[in-house]
């Protein structure tokens, strides 16, 4: 989603693109995956970032280049990157805590990643298991353990252990966040009195949707450009 008319989200906006393109990395997408203000600490700020481009940036650059644009406007706390690499394009995943003394003028729309249904933003990087477990509970008010694969990139099949299920209707709004042009088959049967058997096969599977909420974990599952 694109949120405007919000300055201190701008300010992170314009201090990530200014340290990528201090770099030398002048064709880049940027989004931001967690914006999270302590309720206790004033103006401590946690961020977790996505910056997608085909130039290999160095972490430590990256990290250097940073605390640098900051360096009149923040202190810089703890700070770490993963990357993936995958069909030609390189993912670097910057986290990082700042206490914001000043911030730029500086106002744009910045797109934020919109999280499917019971997925906290905060845990971020899931495992594609923990992932699917997280929103099986909350659209299905359960207690689920899962399983989860992709075949050639466009089929994926989730199965789930469930303690009693009280409502499954969610999951066709849920799981859609991760299907292009497919569709979703549920089979659901009672293994146990309170326990039952869920599986979710999913057709024209989105991959890549899975990328910025499990990062590297994504090598996990079955890759296709």
């Amino acid at each position: 989603m694109l949120v405007s008319r919000n300055p201190e989200i701008s300010f992170i906006d314009w201090s990530v693109r200014k340290t990528i393109k201090k770099l030398g990395c002048k064709k880049f997408d940027f989004y931001i995956l967690q914006y999270d203000k302590d309720n206790n600490i004033k103006n401590f700020i946690s961020n977790k970032v996505m910056i997608i481009s085909k130039q290999n940036l160095r972490e430590s650059d990256i990290i250097q280049g940073l605390n640098k644009t900051l360096e009149n406007f923040a202190l810089i706390g703890e700070t770490k990157i993963s990357k993936l690499k995958i069909c030609g394009d390189v993912y670097l995943f910057l986290y990082f805590d700042i206490i914001l003394k000043k911030i730029k003028n500086y106002h744009t729309s910045v797109k934020v990643l919109l999280p499917p249904l019971g997925i906290k933003t905060s845990n971020i990087p899931y495992t594609p298991e923990d992932l699917f477990k997280d929103i099986l509970n909350n659209a299905m008010n359960t207690s689920c353990t899962t399983e989860f694969e992709v075949q050639e990139g466009k089929y994926a099949r989730i199965l789930a252990d469930c303690e009693n299920i009280s409502q499954y209707d969610n999951l066709k709004y849920v799981i859609p966040y991760f299907i292009d042009a497919g569709e979703m088959k549920i089979s659901i049967k009672k293994s146990e009195l309170t326990k039952s058997e869920i599986q979710l096969d999913i057709f024209g599977f989105k991959s890549k949707s899975l990328i910025p909420l499990v990062w590297d974990n994504f090598m996990s599952t079955y890759a296709q450009c």
